[in-house]
């Protein structure tokens, strides 16, 4: 990448010569700084600065669950998965991120209102007459 007039400006700036000076003049340095990446799109700072060994992205548009759930990258990586669920049908959502030997992982729908309210509490030691009287006064939702 070519010094850009703004670029080689900063670089020869005594206020940001040591990170002790870039400390100091932190407010600064964001403006200029602020400056210069206003000067090109943020995708062509990307690909410049990803060539020069320097991290960052360009921030998608939108809200980020868009760029996520339809991102081809993100779907080919296997961190996406199709699940049918009882009340949508068929949609993505994200997969488990890691994959473990013993306990793998599964996408599954979202549970819907009151899906394992009697399995819990069951668990938790109530009898079917308790379980009964908790949805007759609707304290605990039925399934469906």
């Amino acid at each position: 990448m070519r010094e850009h007039g703004a670029s080689a400006a900063i670089a020869t700036d005594a206020r940001f010569a040591t990170t002790d000076d870039r400390r100091r003049n932190d407010d600064a340095l964001a403006a200029e700084l602020a400056r210069l990446l206003a000067t090109r799109p943020a995708e062509e700072w990307e690909r410049l600065l990803l060539a020069r060994d320097v991290a960052c992205v360009a921030v998608a548009d939108g809200p980020v669950a868009r760029a996520v759930m339809n991102d081809p990258v993100t779907r080919e990586a296997g961190f996406l998965a199709e699940v049918e669920h009882p009340t949508f049908g068929a949609h993505r959502r994200l997969a488990p991120v890691v994959a473990l030997s013993a306990t793998p992982g599964e996408a599954r729908p979202a549970a819907t209102l009151g899906m394992h309210g009697e399995a819990v509490l069951r668990e938790l030691g109530y009898d079917d007459a308790a379980i009964a009287s908790l949805y007759e006064r609707g304290v605990v939702a039925r399934p469906g």
